[in-house]
């Protein structure tokens, strides 16, 4: 069993009537970048409605942009709400970025710079065919960028792929 699955399992009584395994395996998703990038001594500047398992991650999370679309599920058509844009600037972000976010299937913009990131950049952010901008300046990632990531540069989608170089060996990035 998974960690997804098993967030899954725990939570999903918890959680607004009527949710989707997707809007589920989004909050996740986002509930284990908030985790992943909060301690007891570092909290986010801004962290509104995040945790909160009454509030719909596209009504009122902070900083998360989300759109509707129609998705096929057993053999009928249903609309949900996806995640499309994550914007967390500057807000005391420190720790690492973590694998799940690839689950945010239909993420169009990544915006993290000005944090206290570190680590590697995961090579998972290059499952995000969607995206068309990352910007991941300014944070304390070091060792190689995925040339999986800088693939999708090739896809004419994501066009802006903005990170610090200082300690970042990237051949497809803007240095900032």
């Amino acid at each position: 069993i998974t960690l997804g699955e098993l967030y899954i399992t725990k939570n999903k009584g918890d959680l607004k009537p009527g949710s989707t395994d997707r809007e589920i395996i989004e909050r996740y998703s986002l509930l284990t970048l908030y985790y992943s990038t909060t301690t007891p001594t570092a909290k986010w500047k801004n962290q509104m409605n995040w945790q909160r398992n009454d509030k719909n991650i596209c009504e009122g999370w902070y900083n998360v942009g989300c759109k509707e679309i129609q998705e096929d599920s057993n053999n009928s058509q249903t609309k949900t709400q996806v995640v499309t844009e994550l914007v967390l600037k500057d807000n005391g972000l420190v720790g690492t970025i973590p694998d799940e976010l690839a689950h945010l299937s239909s993420l169009e913009t990544l915006h993290l710079e000005s944090n206290e990131l570190e680590g590697k950049v995961p090579i998972s952010l290059g499952e995000l065919k969607e995206l068309r901008s990352l910007r991941l300046s300014f944070n304390k990632l070091t060792g190689k960028f995925p040339d999986k990531i800088c693939s999708l540069n090739t896809n004419a989608l994501l066009s802006e792929i903005e990170v610090s170089c200082a300690n970042l060996e990237c051949k497809c990035c803007e240095c900032l």
